[in-house]
């Protein structure tokens, strides 16, 4: 009688190739999406210069950030 803990063991599934490439293309679109959502907050990060540069109130970089935003997000949507 075969033992059934060594036969389980040395059964492979045959697409041991496709899991590791779609392992791949989930880091790949996880660090995408890292890199490309962190420029959203682009932005925030250049305000207090934006502000001083275009002596802008803080409505006027609330409208700045919301435009960014949004400019993202048609990019996407054209794309």
């Amino acid at each position: 009688m075969p033992n059934l803990e060594t036969h389980a063991l040395n059964t492979q599934p045959s697409n041991d190739a496709a899991y590791r490439s779609a392992n791949h293309a989930v880091r790949v679109i996880v660090i995408a999406q890292f890199l490309a959502v962190s420029l959203w907050f682009s932005a925030n990060g250049a305000a207090e210069n934006l502000a001083a540069a275009w002596r802008l109130r803080p409505a006027d970089l609330g409208w700045l950030t919301n435009a960014v935003q949004a400019g993202f997000i048609t990019g996407t949507l054209v794309l």
